[in-house]
């Protein structure tokens, strides 16, 4: 992720990989770097972040801005485990875990442009909402099914209009994720009875 009020500032997140076990791979756990430099040195600054969990770091969202605060989302896809949402506010100095309230089983992560303190993360049980720079967390998923949330998207010009797309369909809110409904007119579905399996239940 690049900083949007600093283009030198950038965070890279690794991904303990899982799904090429035969494959060597130069880092075991999960890692956050950060260049303030343009992408000219890259040191590694997780300080605070358990590096020896077997997860993947899956998005990296930064304050629109302050460069300094930026959000490190963790994921199960191509690795074991999730454990949510990790947050800095000091340029990565140090990280610590904003789980509060929220599913740590998370998926996408989205901030609001015009207001940095309201985040979006979607999760293997829906979409998660916070407005107080993730101290805490609520569930937001009227109008989706039970169910993972997969991805979202967050509309640059009004944020209260975000799409999340699950294993069956693609859902609209335009009131900041208090209501959801189906978008997919024109997209093709799963065939009636299909069974899909979330992430976690894929690993069992």
């Amino acid at each position: 992720a690049v900083a949007p009020s600093d283009s030198n500032v950038i965070y890279v997140g690794s991904v303990h990989d899982a799904v090429y076990p035969e494959l060597p791979f130069n880092l075991d756990g999960a890692h956050i770097f950060k260049s303030s430099d343009g992408g000219q040195s890259f040191p590694e600054m997780s300080n605070g972040f358990p590096i020896e969990t077997k997860t993947s770091i899956n998005a990296i969202v930064v304050h629109p801005t302050n460069p300094h605060i930026a959000y490190a989302m963790t994921s199960l896809h191509e690795s074991e485990t999730a454990i949510g949402i990790f947050k800095t506010v000091d340029g990565a100095q140090s990280w610590f875990s904003v789980n509060d309230g929220l599913d740590v089983f998370t998926n996408d992560l989205q901030m609001d442009p015009l207001n940095p303190n309201v985040l979006y993360a979607a999760s293997e049980s829906g979409v998660y909402k916070t407005t107080d720079a993730a101290i805490s967390w609520r569930k937001a998923s009227t109008g989706l099914p039970k169910g993972p949330v997969i991805d979202m998207a967050i509309d640059p010009l009004n944020p209260l209009i975000l799409y999340a797309i699950t294993p069956e369909d693609i859902y609209r809110t335009r009131d900041g994720a208090e209501h959801w409904y189906s978008a997919n007119l024109g997209l093709p579905l799963l065939q009636p009875g299909a069974v899909v399996l979330s992430a976690q239940d894929r690993l069992l």
